[in-house]
């Protein structure tokens, strides 16, 4: 679709929708007043991005643009969240020096072992035995799973996204969405 057309016919459309789920937005985070022009900004920049993608065939254009809308502040919502974990974990530079015992120093990086650095999630390293529970737990869930979400499981581990993992099973994305919900599901119940 032609976006200048879009914009036209849809303008006031847009920027009432754009505004209202801005400003509920940041009222359920919390945030202040003053983000509110700037997460209308984003959501309008989504917009214009995603717009020529737009097809007659699928949905309305009022349609299109309120699931685009919906679907940027969710984004913009799982990124602030996940700015606020690990808010006690400090960061730390691999060229600090640090001081030694015997009053010398030592670059932070030298300081690590190679061990160290091959394993990234050195930090999050498991005791054996819950290794070994979170195995047999994964085997259960995955034992319990259709081919359908085995396979679907199997086009996620390799990187694929929804919209190509929608084109290869050849069905809708919402279809993925759901498949996807229904396995998050079966996962948490672990």
């Amino acid at each position: 679709m032609d976006l200048r057309s879009a914009w036209e016919s849809e303008g006031e459309f847009i920027e009432r929708t754009v505004g209202s789920m801005a400003r509920e937005f940041a009222k359920a985070m919390h945030l202040p007043p003053d983000d509110i022009e700037d997460i209308k900004q984003e959501l309008r920049m989504d917009l214009w991005r995603r717009l020529p993608s737009f097809k007659e065939e699928k949905a309305g254009l009022r349609t299109f643009i309120t699931l685009l809308v919906r679907n940027k502040i969710e984004n913009i919502r799982q990124h602030l969240i996940a700015g606020k974990r690990d808010v006690g974990k400090v960061a730390y530079s691999l060229d600090e020096e640090l001081f030694t015992s015997d009053g010398t120093t030592i670059c932070r990086l030298d300081f690590l072992t190679v061990e160290a650095i091959k394993d990234a999630n050195f930090r999050w390293a498991l005791p054996e035995e819950q290794i070994l529970d979170l195995r047999i737990d994964i085997r259960a869930a995955l034992g319990g799973l259709t081919e359908k979400q085995r396979s679907l499981c199997r086009l996620i581990c390799s990187g694929y996204t929804v919209s190509e993992i929608s084109g290869q099973l050849n069905v809708s994305r919402s279809v993925i969405y759901e498949r996807l919900k229904a396995l998050r599901e079966r996962f948490k119940k672990l």
